[in-house]
């Protein structure tokens, strides 16, 4: 049994110090020391960064502001007469005029991490398992909302301002792996884990969670297939998903890739001549909103 117990402390200019205990235990299951289950609970924090705090843009004809209450006061924006948006879209989204909206105190985004696993190796070390399940309790999460001012009127304005949301937001999943060590230095890996977070029932709210439910990567390959010689496969996978920011709202494709290496080793002058690709197979794909589109990557090093 290894337990192990932290706590840190934090101070950040503008906001007040916090305190925060971790707890963590490892328990061998048997005495190969080649099964263990761990556990943590563990309380954490993020401080607004810089961009959440400060940022103060006109993206025609939207005003990205920061959560600082002294520059959300400039735009009047705890006076009144605000209202959230019934979307995540800033210009085609409507007001929801049944009531207005109080932006909350704006701080650090708290979270609380709960997480099992368990490891082990099997068949005489050739088999490797690891896997785990997690929860997060987040309190204070901090995301994008949409509003607008004066809305219907000559002077209606929209706006994107980071809240610290007042009420809790979760996330949870899996992931387990298992690698294979075959006969004749082969290998085999992989792994597949799940994330999701609940849904939020807030108008104009964007939790920009913006991570896949799903991903999967398998990979073969033998690092001594001859003397001098080994290569490596790997296939990866995600799911398409809804990426949201205050750049834009879009839904992501899924990825699949091959990447593939083959490594000669110079024994005689101590060097290795790579050759390789990652997405050899050209799949164009993006990984965020507006980003630009990735196809193949080939080198050769030595």
């Amino acid at each position: 049994l290894f337990p192990n117990f932290s706590i840190r402390m934090d101070k950040n200019e503008y906001f007040p110090t916090r305190v925060t205990p971790r707890f963590s235990i490892v328990y061998s299951v048997d005495d190969s020391d080649q099964k263990f289950i761990r556990a943590s609970a563990q309380t954490a924090f993020r401080f607004p960064s810089v961009v959440d705090q400060w940022t103060d843009l006109f993206v025609a004809p939207v005003n990205v502001v920061g959560g600082q209450k002294v520059l959300q006061d400039i735009y009047n924006l705890h006076e009144g007469n605000i209202y959230a948006l019934d979307g995540n879209n800033p210009v085609l989204s409507k007001p929801i005029l049944s009531e207005e909206f109080i932006l909350p105190e704006f701080g650090p985004e708290q979270v609380t991490a709960f997480e099992i696993g368990y490891k082990g190796l099997y068949n005489d070390r050739k088999i490797l398992f690891d896997g785990y399940i997690f929860y997060n309790n987040y309190n204070g999460f901090l995301a994008s909302q949409l509003l607008a001012q004066n809305p219907n009127t000559p002077d209606e304005k929209r706006f994107i301002t980071t809240i610290s949301l007042d009420q809790p937001v979760s996330s949870y999943g899996w992931a387990v792996g298992l690698d294979y060590r075959m006969n004749n230095n082969y290998e085999i890996s992989s792994n597949v884990s799940y994330n999701d977070v609940n849904t939020v029932l807030k108008p104009g709210f964007q939790i920009q969670f913006n991570t896949p439910d799903y991903r999967f990567n398998l990979s073969f390959g033998n690092r001594k297939l001859t003397r001098n010689l080994g290569f490596n496969i790997n296939y990866r996978w995600q799911n398409s998903f809804l990426w949201e920011s205050s750049f834009g709202v879009g839904n992501i494709p899924q990825i699949h890739n091959l990447d593939a290496q083959v490594t000669y080793s110079l024994n005689s002058i101590n060097s290795k001549i790579k050759i390789g690709g990652s997405n050899i197979l050209n799949n164009y794909y993006t990984t965020s909103f507006g980003s630009a589109r990735v196809g193949a990557l080939y080198y050769i090093t030595f």
